[in-house]
């Protein structure tokens, strides 16, 4: 799964993105791209909103998800 999301400005970012999705469980393979401003990740369809909800908490916004 590929989250697009707004603002990764810098490696920071990133960690924390990385760390709110990993802090969902059933995600793993947590890999962001600061330069394209995605994070992808392996786990189930059902847990689109709820790493949705973990990035929003986290001070990210989810534009779109692939």
């Amino acid at each position: 799964m590929v989250f697009k999301i707004d603002n990764i400005h810098c490696e920071k970012c990133a960690a924390r993105i990385k760390k709110a999705m990993e802090g969902v469980d059933g995600v793993s393979n947590v890999v962001v791209s600061q330069p394209d401003n995605t994070a992808s990740c392996d786990c189930d369809a059902s847990l689109v909103e709820t790493i949705k909800a973990a990035l929003d908490d986290a001070g990210y916004t989810v534009v779109g998800v692939q």
